[in-house]
């Protein structure tokens, strides 16, 4: 029998309470009396009574002397002890997948190395004992479960471990995901508490759990007692389009040791106006100092004035070093640039780093009106500079003025542009290379879809309304705010429109957006309504570019497992590594969602209006991956518990069943005295 609540037997102290109560518990003295002869009978049944009186009394104390006991006993929670769960020799192996374990040392890397422990572990294994090893990376899983020194067993787990050594992608390239590892622990734990845990990392934990054994397999210093591994990595890069200029902010660190590093900067494509210019090739070195688990900041950048330079010069920090570019050094636009770092360290997949976006688009604008007004051009002046990164923006108009009669009418302008503004005279056959803005048209074209009718007056200002707030188009536009005092009459329109907005519920504002066909409509002449002279216009039409034209990616650098946001202006999209590690992937449903599970340069193409539209993006190791030698607080504790009730029987039931019965003798003991 085992008590699971032992301190329930304090319960017992009842007993002395017990014997302390009879101790001071009066004592009624017995005298004989004379008297008649009927006393002298009533005291010789008496005498026949005390016997078992003293008998009665003796029982009602052993009764409750029990009862104290049986009620101490339930507190103590007895248990019968059935059997024991057999302990088995069980293994759980944890193995850190992170891409910090790829730093190699003496031709082996650390996730090397662990495995190499791990089969040591497996082949000293007793003959009854089980493994089981959990891959913990990114999305945690078992490498095998449960597998013993069998023959059967062992030939599964060797082949096992060759696949693990030989997959390039075993250990990968991101942040292992610990929690999630030790989250499979405990389904094994809850089988077999007893299970001991070993974690094969190179982080090293302030706390760890006395279940876990952890076996940091970081080499920190030679045989000979020289530096071990170490690393010196470009944590972060990025391109700033500063005073008409590019300027370039790199972060470099050093973990293990404190060291002097040479950063290159080779800018491909330098000064390049299009895609189709190749540029110059512009490169700076400049070296760099180090503390150990520090970072240094550079900056590569020119400076139009030497005013200019001392006044940075003097708002930066002691960890920022600043290379001043010269003119020959000056970049306004790029195709690439590519950060190398000249070291020998044990960890090289952050020794480089790839920047891109740096050459705009040239995005070609005609505007054509038979009455010409500047809103057009002053709107695309507004927004052209929040485009800048993307687009450079080439702004033509070509003016149709009003013919006399007789005189023969000049052609409309319908390819060779990016974007088409037609406001009232417009072509019968509308381009097929760009996107198209109609605004107030006179007449409608071919196959447009849309009929109209004449000029509807309004008789006073009227405000228009959104039939959909959170359209693309109306962000950051309040249409209440615009009025309107004349619009065109749109007599139908075919269902491949979307209305955005409206005036007494006839259409003013329409869209179309196919991979082929991409159209918007102003139903109204900008002389007739306030729209042209509010922020609301410029930006209308800066929502327009971001409907029509979306940007590709939000930014062009990515970390490895990072989930990546594509669009697309043409039908499809295709994705591939530019060293071809992984197939290329075609997307066809926008917004699509992809994952770079390995670092590197990753093109992006499309066909949109029969033009091919390359674009790059640069995926790197997790910044937290550059630091070999991580220390955390604390390594997560698995939850385990071992499950009482499936190896001990329960005596409460019987000791109760004890307790009711003593209770009711001491009940009848007690009402036998009164007879």
């Amino acid at each position: 029998m085992k008590l699971l609540t032992p301190l329930g037997l304090l319960g017992l102290i009842s007993l002395l309470i017990l014997l302390i109560i009879y101790i001071i518990k009066p004592n009624y003295q017995q005298k004989r009396i004379s008297s008649t002869f009927i006393w002298k009978l009533s005291l010789r049944y008496r005498k026949k009574k005390i016997p078992i009186s003293k008998l009665r009394n003796i029982l009602i104390i052993i009764c409750q002397i029990l009862i104290l006991t049986s009620c101490a006993f339930i507190l103590a929670q007895p248990n019968k002890v059935l059997e024991m769960p057999e302990k088995t020799d069980e293994l759980i192996i944890v193995l850190d997948a992170s891409a910090s374990m790829r730093s190699t040392y003496d031709e082996k890397t650390r996730f090397e190395r662990a495995v190499d422990s791990i089969i040591k572990d497996y082949n000293g294994m007793k003959e009854e004992g089980t493994m089981s090893v959990i891959i913990a990376d990114a999305a945690p899983h078992y490498l095998f479960e449960g597998k013993g020194k069998l023959p059967e067993d062992a030939a599964f787990v060797d082949e096992k471990f060759d696949e693990l050594l030989l997959d390039e992608m075993a250990c990968s390239y991101g942040v292992s995901d610990t929690e999630a590892a030790f989250k499979i622990c405990e389904q094994i734990l809850k089988e077999n508490p007893d299970a001991k845990i070993k974690y094969y990392t190179d982080t090293t934990y302030g706390v760890v759990p006395k279940k876990i054994e952890v076996v940091n397999v970081g080499v920190a210093k030679s045989v000979e007692g020289a530096i071990g591994e170490w690393n010196a990595g470009i944590l972060n890069a990025r391109a700033e389009y500063e005073d008409n200029y590019y300027a370039f902010y790199v972060e470099v660190a050093c973990f293990g040791k404190d060291a002097e590093v040479e950063l290159t900067v080779q800018i491909q494509g330098a000064n390049a106006y299009d895609a189709s210019d190749y540029g110059s090739q512009i490169t700076v070195s400049e070296s760099v100092y180090c503390g150990q688990d520090q970072t240094a900041n550079v900056v590569f950048k020119y400076f139009n004035t030497q005013e200019e330079q001392e006044d940075y010069m003097a708002i930066i920090d002691d960890k920022t070093t600043v290379v001043v570019l010269d003119q020959s050094q000056r970049v306004f636009s790029y195709q690439s640039v590519h950060l190398s770092l000249a070291v020998s360290d044990t960890f090289y997949e952050d020794d480089s780093f790839d920047i891109y976006g740096g050459q705009k688009e040239v995005m070609k604008v005609l505007y054509t009106s038979t009455m010409a007004n500047s809103f057009f051009y002053g709107a695309m002046n507004v927004f052209s500079s929040e485009l800048a990164d993307r687009w450079d923006i080439q702004y033509n108009e070509h003016k149709n003025e009003m013919q006399a009669p007789g005189d023969p009418i000049e052609e409309h302008v319908t390819e060779g542009y990016d974007f088409y503004i037609y406001e009232h005279d417009v072509p019968n056959k509308l381009p097929t290379d760009g996107f198209i803005l109609l605004v107030n048209p006179d007449e409608t074209p071919d196959g447009l879809g849309v009929n109209f009718g004449q000029d509807a007056p309004l008789g006073s200002s009227k405000s228009m309304s959104a039939l959909d707030d959170t359209h693309p188009l109306l962000k950051n536009i309040d249409a209440s705010k615009i009025t309107i005092s004349m619009h065109k009459q749109v007599l139908n329109y075919d269902p491949s429109f979307t209305e955005v907005l409206s005036v007494d519920g006839r259409p003013l504002v329409l869209v179309k957006n196919e991979v082929d066909c991409k159209i918007g409509i102003f139903a109204f002449s900008l002389h007739y309504s306030s729209i042209a002279i509010q922020a609301a216009f410029p930006q209308l039409l800066y929502n327009m570019f971001q409907f029509f034209l979306p940007p590709t990616v939000e930014r062009n650098a990515y970390e490895v497992n990072e989930t990546i946001s594509f669009n697309a202006r043409g039908a499809d999209l295709t994705v591939a590594s530019v060293t071809n590690i992984v197939e290329p992937e075609l997307y066809t449903e926008f917004p699509a969602e992809y994952t770079a599970t390995i670092p590197g340069t990753y093109e992006l193409f499309q066909t949109a209006f029969g033009k091919s539209i390359y674009e790059k993006i640069y995926v790197k190791i997790p910044e937290t991956e550059s630091n070999i030698w991580a220390y955390e607080d604390s390594l997560v504790d698995p939850y385990s518990q071992q499950q009482i009730v499936d190896f001990y029987d329960d005596l409460l039931i019987y000791i109760a069943a004890a307790l009711v019965t003593l209770l009711f003798c001491e009940w009848w003991l007690h009402l036998r005295e009164e007879v």
